[in-house]
């Protein structure tokens, strides 16, 4: 599949991209707004998470290439795995935020109720329960909600 961008020009995707942007939670990302308010001070301003993700997944996949353009692999299968994690991990780098990006992060909950389960995972491995709960006494944010995203919801499957 191709998107047809309007800085980048025609971007593929794999299918494993493809069957990612189809998922409510990524297209979710249609409504959220790049840059907040700032259309309102800058009326063509008016892009969304959506195509910025898809833009960066893009962008990711050119820096590879060129990062890694005299690296040998062990095989291609290896390169293309990578390669594939990468953009993945491009693309879906914003899905926690909320609507207007940034400014709805003062009224989101305290991380303590997210219950992010790769968190908590984390905490007990370590045995540090107690200290979880120090650490969650703070306001969510969108990368608290893109983990959760990511690790925890139906887009884990995809």
């Amino acid at each position: 599949m191709e998107i047809r961008d309007p800085v980048h020009g025609s971007i593929p995707l794999t299918d494993a991209e493809v069957a990612v942007l189809d998922s409510p939670e990524f297209q979710r990302l249609r409504a959220v707004k790049q840059l907040g308010f700032a259309e309102f001070s800058y009326p063509g301003a008016t892009h969304n998470r959506y195509i910025h993700s898809i833009g960066v997944c893009h962008l990711a996949g050119l820096a590879f290439d060129q990062i890694f353009q005299k690296f040998n692999f062990s095989s291609a299968d290896a390169k293309n795995r990578l390669r594939q994690c990468f953009r993945l991990g491009a693309m879906l780098h914003d899905i926690g935020h909320g609507p207007l990006s940034h400014t709805t992060e003062e009224v989101m909950p305290m991380l303590s109720e997210l219950k992010v389960k790769a968190y908590e995972q984390k905490m007990e491995n370590k045995g540090q329960a107690s200290l979880m709960n120090q650490k969650t006494d703070r306001r969510a944010d969108h990368e608290d909600y893109t983990i959760k995203y990511i690790t925890d919801s139906p887009l884990t499957d995809v």
